[in-house]
């Protein structure tokens, strides 16, 4: 006797078990009538569908993958059908399903992500080798159940998919799915917590979380763990990288194809190919007409359109292009020939020895994430699943032409994790290579064919850096920005060889790096530190390297010994050492002679100013000064009137002024160039803007020639004027706005004016 199973409510009733007995009795009398013994064949298939539930499409669950997995496991509580077969249902599993006094033996052939496929046997009461597929869509507003039924048919076979009877069987099935959903039975099937007691049918998902054990995915079909083992140690058969990928990219790629894979995403020939990467409806393949007639109504991909996508998501843009697996075979990247044993996670693999027809992503441990097969579903497989005498050989693909199209020179060329020969190799270019650059920057010196270069690229696509020096180009590349934003007060470069950058401003300073020969480097700022002699010349001022995060003494940069317009970084600026005169000179502890002394100079004493400002006056040798400076290195403050030059220092900042910080009182200040810190512009009808770009509110229009006083300066919009182009914008404090630097006088980026983005100055862009 056949063991009955519980279901879920919703049983057809005894009126359409009525009916669908009196439908039976009419079909058996048509086919006799209109057949005698022997049943009428067609061609044509059927498909009726029915709505689960609505779904929101914000959200990503239930899946389609998820309902299959109830529908599966529970295989004789939803079936409108009474069987023999409790669940789960399996690839070969065959199973008596019993209705209206009828025994029909099936098999099942095979169980997908999203459904599964059932022939009917000798003995079915329709005859052997009919096929009905049955599979879940999740659509934007609703899952929808799918019945596909194939020949050969018989005369009845047409009548009950043309008959009430097709409602009452299959609306029913419907009902019993909706049922289980709307009741959360979906879950426990996708989120099992036992190995064997329950089944995920989704490769990427594991069976048991707490042993990371997948289940095995082969060709669209699941494979069952007690047919073929659990898998030992870490994951080895989910959709994912099984190891390192070659690259960050390359790991985007397999986790955007793995997506498809959870997503149920079908098989579509000619799928993926719009004008933008992405799932599209197919064709009808003329090679293979008859799995591939669902084709146009299907939105996939075939495999060269999944590779597209999924790199496109990697790397933010069609980097592929609309081609065919052999045209994706054409990029440029590494060649690994036919040896599998030379392929990485996130290679790609083609079939076609002749001519390349075939590609997927490589995952590792043997195993690949395909759009296959047309009446497939977007698959992990086994790479051995393919013919492998028609394996035509691996890419590891290195991203396409990005912007400036450039492309390195030179053989076995590295990328590294970081921009120092120190980085771990993330890629290697067996040969000239196009890339992708996003940025620049100055870091490590390279050395190669008699030329050296500070300059490494960014490779977004490889998440990794290259040298200049093996790029095609200048030195710098046109156009490419600097990583760390704008370029700063110049470009500066050492002199000599074995140059040393040390990791505080003193020769005791660890050793960051060596340079071997003159080398371009990018200065922040410089200070006074400790004194440094060669070739005769003695001078105690050190520049930071912000890309080398070390210090190198400013003797062997070129450049004066106080280099112009490079800020202090104590936070003044300083046009090089000063010096007071005289003998038992005072310091105080604020700008007038009644504070406390801080320390005496005995007699003339070289001395850094920070800043400069007005305070108490001060008479001596029949001269009267108000304007005192202050000096960090003793944190103290002197009377100008003790320190060689002009009353108001050229060259040093006001303390009381932004952006500068006054260390007497802790208020805002500005920068001073010249006498009062005072520039001019030039021509008529200039305006001021409330932001360092044209498009911002006019603040101010100056009518003429204009003095005017300037806090700090930056890079911003480009402005052209008088057939000059310049990016440099002024911040002038007295109004509260900015204008071009094209519209004062002095170069392109004004001497002794500190960077509004750097140290001491305080961007009025962006301070808080």
């Amino acid at each position: 006797m056949t063991e009955q199973v519980s279901r879920a409510p919703g049983s057809p009733p005894m009126w359409q078990r009525a009916l669908a007995l009196a439908a039976g009795l009419i079909m058996a009398v048509g086919t006799l009538l209109f057949t005698g013994s022997s049943p009428a064949r067609a061609d044509d298939a059927h498909e009726l569908t029915y709505t689960l539930a609505s779904v929101d499409k914000g959200s990503a669950e239930p899946a389609a993958w998820q309902v299959a997995a109830m529908a599966e496991w529970r295989f004789a509580q939803y079936f409108p059908f009474d069987t023999d077969c409790k669940g789960p249902i399996k690839p070969g599993a065959k199973c008596m399903l019993t209705y209206l006094g009828t025994s029909n033996p099936v098999q099942a052939t095979d169980v997908y992500t999203t459904g599964f496929r059932l022939v009917s046997l000798p003995g079915h009461s329709e005859g052997a080798g009919r096929t009905i597929v049955f599979w879940i869509e999740r659509t934007d507003s609703a899952l929808v159940l799918h019945v596909r039924a194939d020949g050969p048919w018989s005369l009845s076979e047409w009548l009950t998919y043309n008959s009430p009877v097709a409602d009452i069987i299959w609306d029913q099935y419907a009902k019993n799915l909706s049922y289980g959903i709307t009741h959360g039975e979906w879950h426990q099937w996708a989120y099992p917590d036992g190995f064997l007691d329950h089944l995920d049918t989704q490769c990427r998902y594991p069976v048991d979380l707490s042993r990371n054990a997948y289940i095995p995915c082969e060709m669209g079909h699941i494979y069952w763990p007690w047919q073929y083992g659990a898998p030992d140690g870490p994951n080895t058969w989910g959709c994912a990288a099984h190891g390192t990928a070659v690259s960050p990219a390359a790991n985007r790629a397999i986790d955007a194809a793995c997506s498809q894979v959870a997503a149920g995403t079908w098989y579509s020939w000619g799928g993926g190919h719009g004008g933008s990467p992405g799932a599209s409806y197919g064709f009808v393949d003329q090679s293979d007409p008859v799995r591939s007639k669902n084709d146009p109504y299907r939105k996939g991909f075939d495999c060269s359109g999944l590779v597209r996508w999924a790199w496109s998501q990697a790397v933010g843009y069609d980097v592929m292009g609309n081609t065919t697996a052999a045209g994706i075979f054409s990029l440029p990247g590494q060649r690994l020939g036919t040896d599998t044993s030379a392929l990485s996670p996130g290679d790609l693999v083609f079939f076609g020895r002749r001519s390349v027809h075939h590609v997927a992503i490589y995952l590792g441990a043997g195993k690949i994430v395909e759009a296959r097969e047309s009446d497939t579903h977007v698959m992990v497989s086994d790479l051995n699943s393919h013919d492998m005498t028609d394996y035509a050989g691996g890419l590891r693909f290195m991203g396409g032409m990005g912007s400036g199209n450039h492309v390195t020179w030179g053989t076995g060329i590295n990328v590294r994790s970081a921009p120092a020969r120190s980085g771990s190799v993330v890629t290697t270019f067996p040969g000239p290579t196009a890339v992708n650059i996003d940025c620049q920057k100055h870091a490590e010196s390279v050395t190669a064919e008699g030329i050296t270069n500070d300059v490494w690229s960014h490779l977004p696509d490889l998440g990794g850096w290259i040298s200049n020096i093996y790029v095609k180009g200048g030195y710098w590349l046109d156009g490419v920005p600097d990583c760390g934003g704008a370029t700063g007060s110049g470009e500066h470069s050492t002199w000599g060889t074995s140059v040393n950058v040390r990791s505080t401003p003193s020769r005791s300073g660890s050793l960051v790096t060596t340079f071997s020969a003159p080398t371009a480097i990018h200065i922040d700022c410089q200070k006074h530190a400790e004194s440094v002699t060669a070739e005769g010349i003695t001078n105690d001022a050190w520049s930071h390297l912000p890309d080398v995060g070390g210090w190198v003494s400013n003797i062997f940069v070129k450049g004066a010994a106080w280099l112009d317009g490079v800020p202090d970084c104590g936070g003044g600026t300083s046009t090089g050492s000063n010096s007071t005169w005289g003998t038992d000179v005072n310091t105080h502890a604020h700008p007038n002679t009644t504070s406390d002394v801080k320390n005496t100079f005995s007699g003339p004493t070289p001395v850094k100013i920070g800043c400069q400002k007005h305070a108490q006056s001060v008479t001596a040798e029949g001269i009267t000064n108000d304007v005192w400076s202050y000096l960090p290195d003793y944190s103290a403050w002197i009377s100008n009137i003790y320190l060689k030059g002009a009353a108001w220092l050229d060259g040093v900042m006001d303390c009381t002024r932004p952006p500068a910080l006054d260390p007497d009182t802790g208020t805002g200040g500005g920068t001073s160039a010249g006498a009062d810190g005072m520039f001019s512009t030039w021509g008529t009808g200039v305006n001021t803007h409330s932001h360092p770009n044209t498009t911002s509110d006019v603040k101010n229009t100056f009518n003429g020639p204009t003095p005017v006083r300037i806090g700090c300066q930056k890079h911003a919009q480009s402005v052209t004027a008088e057939g000059i182009t310049n990016d440099v914008w002024s911040y002038l404090p007295d109004y509260k706005a900015w204008i071009s630097n094209i519209y004062l006088k002095g170069p392109a980026w004004l001497d002794r004016v500190i960077d509004c983005t750097r140290p001491p100055a305080l961007d009025p862009e962006t301070r808080a």
